[in-house]
């Protein structure tokens, strides 16, 4: 994979990176990452879409390039909202198309009622949240959280977290690990991806985003919450769901009955990680989506 030009730019004083491939003059392609991931494992795609577009991807903030919360704080779902719209503006970027995958589609709709604006066309892989919980386990999830802020790896600054990580010894290990948990992902791919999802250092090689994310979040996800900002996104939306994911949700015909304009396509031999395992088939629906959009 090319390796794309990289930079960052800050928020409240946290460096975040962003990855772009093409020709700045073409319209802007955003590519929005999902939980544990990182901006350039889009690279296949954005090589081959970069003839037509300025592709992007960031990394969140504690994943990929982009720095780590520092010591005291925690990451909150709600800052990755105001992070998106700060990367338009570094930019100056007035509109772009949007693809969001798993936590990055979530986090795409979110912002498409926020700031229509922004965002020219909308695309989700598998991207409308994680599973609804019951109010009924908001004190049990209150405590866990609590328990899991003490456990060694994550009770500390940066430098400390970044020690407590689990270590491999190779960049092919970390590839082994990324094919255990998608058997699907062919051994070309999962080196490729293994080599930008780790750092070496003297001790080895790790993960690159921040273990505290690893942590249960605080506050539980609530579909009668979402719906209530999901339901003003007026633009028409493509939703994309893997035929053969084992993440598919229970409620998914209503969570896309919120929508005013809503498509679902199924993509066959796939499972949740749609852009790993079938790059080619996304290509072809972000292509064709935008054809058929004013």
């Amino acid at each position: 994979m090319a390796n794309p030009i990289s930079s960052t730019y800050s928020v409240r004083g946290l460096d975040l990176a962003y990855h772009c491939w093409g020709n700045a003059k073409n319209p802007p392609l955003l590519f929005f990452h999902g939980y544990l991931d990182h901006g350039q494992s889009f690279t296949p795609i954005a090589e081959k879409l970069a003839t037509n577009y300025f592709v992007l991807a960031l990394d969140f903030r504690g994943h990929g390039h982009s720095g780590w919360i520092g010591a005291g704080g925690y990451y909150h779902f709600y800052d990755y909202y105001h992070d998106v719209i700060q990367l338009f503006k570094h930019l100056d970027l007035d509109s772009a198309h949007i693809v969001g995958h798993s936590m990055g589609g979530s986090i795409a709709c979110t912002l498409a009622a926020m700031r229509p604006e922004l965002i020219k066309s909308l695309i989700l892989i598998e991207g409308l949240g994680p599973p609804s919980e019951s109010l009924g386990d908001a004190l049990l999830r209150l405590q866990r959280w609590q328990k899991s802020l003490s456990k060694e790896k994550v009770d500390g600054n940066v430098a400390h977290r970044r020690r407590a990580r689990s270590k491999m010894d190779s960049v092919e290990e970390a590839a082994q690990r990324l094919q255990r948990s998608n058997p699907r992902m062919q051994d070309e791919r999962a080196l490729a991806l293994a080599a930008t999802f780790t750092e070496k250092t003297d001790a080895g090689y790790f993960w690159r985003f921040d273990p505290l994310h690893q942590t249960p979040a605080a506050k539980p996800f609530r579909l009668e919450e979402i719906r209530e900002v999901w339901k003003e996104v007026k633009l028409p939306v493509l939703s994309l769901i893997g035929e053969e994911s084992p993440f598919r949700l229970p409620d998914l015909e209503e969570r896309h009955a919120i929508f005013q304009n809503i498509v679902m396509e199924f993509i066959p031999e796939a499972g949740h990680n749609i852009h790993h395992e079938e790059p080619g088939a996304l290509i072809e629906k972000i292509r064709a989506w935008h054809q058929q959009q004013p």
